[in-house]
């Protein structure tokens, strides 16, 4: 369904027009001065963030999808939620109906999903696994086509809550949030490699306080979404280079689990949130030079459990979940496919 998305502009630029996400034309921007026109943006950045939205899996046989993330090259989609057998591990393509990957056993209640950067791996967290701590919460392993997990020891006792997967100098590593092992009552952001060998604290303590999604650079820069970062609950997203962290943007509201991601180019984020008006879903924007905020919201504003985000490894698609519905009313609980303006 192609849309013509619509916004708000939460930052000092004031109200742009319609045709800032869409990249057509001028753009007019109301400030003090009143309406000034503003030459169209160069070929890199004259085209919408998002371009369409389309529903590819929704709640029957499943409820609660927590977290969605497409595979590298964007043509499948895979999503964490329940079902009759317990937690599960799902995948859907479009216009075909889910299949479901793993199911109870090993999972408790899965959140966060990711593929490996080619693909023949997943990696889950699990907030509410076992393992040989007292502390709940681990990092799983599974091939992408099916099969039991395997735990990655290396983040046992942390309380992960999110994860992603990125390349950073040649290598492939996991990135997740959660608390220092020998301390839980720190937060923390903290990495992997793939195989879970050479585990790595990139950041703990302030001025974190409920790191959940989390997203990379291929420079290694992290961003994440803190989701409780003030008294009166509202999020954050702190940026991270060479273990130095800084404020990027402030009083969001997030879902849960909060969803984070880059857009292609990485000059952008995507953070899955809800409107502090009426609790219905929406999408930020942020530059990330100039830190302007815009929010996104047709196609998925009738839902109301905004939950993870992910952009495909090699392709300009996004994966979004709605995480409503339960055992009883399986109703609502949706995962959607979002397209960039690069994607093919």
């Amino acid at each position: 369904m192609k849309l013509p998305w619509t916004h708000r502009v939460q930052s000092v630029v004031g109200t742009a027009s319609l045709s800032l996400l869409l990249g057509v034309g001028a753009i007019a921007c109301k400030g003090e001065g009143g309406t000034t026109e503003q030459p169209p943006p160069d070929d890199n950045t004259n085209s919408a963030p998002l371009t369409s939205v389309e529903p590819v899996a929704e709640s029957s046989d499943f409820w609660s999808p927590l977290d969605a993330s497409p595979s590298p090259d964007g043509k499948l989609i895979y999503f964490t939620a329940m079902n009759e057998d317990g937690p599960a591990v799902m995948s859907v393509e479009p216009g075909s109906a889910p299949t479901v990957l793993a199911s109870g056993g090993l999972l408790v209640s899965p959140f966060s999903i990711v593929p490996s950067l080619d693909g023949s791996r997943l990696f889950v967290v699990d907030s509410g696994a076992e393992g040989d701590t007292e502390v709940t919460g681990r990092v799983f392993s599974m091939s992408s086509s099916g099969g039991e997990p395997s735990a990655l020891s290396a983040a046992d006792g942390t309380m992960p809550k999110s994860l992603t997967v990125a390349e950073v100098d040649g290598a492939e590593r996991i990135y997740f949030t959660g608390v220092l092992a020998d301390d839980e009552s720190t937060p923390a952001i903290m990495s992997m490699a793939a195989d879970g060998t050479d585990f790595k604290v990139e950041l703990s303590g302030e001025p974190l306080v409920d790191p959940s999604g989390i997203a990379v650079t291929a420079k290694g820069v992290i961003f994440v979404a803190d989701s409780n970062a003030d008294a009166l609950g509202h999020a954050a997203i702190v940026a991270v280079e060479n273990g130095e962290a800084s404020l990027l943007a402030s009083d969001l509201r997030v879902g849960f689990p909060a969803g984070i991601a880059l857009d292609f180019e990485e000059r952008a984020l995507f953070v899955s949130g809800l409107s502090k008006e009426d609790s219905s879903s929406l999408v930020y924007h942020i530059v990330l030079d100039s830190k302007e905020i815009t929010t996104i919201s047709d196609g998925i504003s009738h839902n109301s459990e905004s939950a993870g985000v992910h952009r495909a490894h090699k392709a300009d698609v996004f994966a979004w979940a709605n995480a409503d519905g339960d055992e009883l009313d399986p109703a609502g609980g949706t995962v959607y496919l979002l397209k960039g303006p690069r994607a093919e």
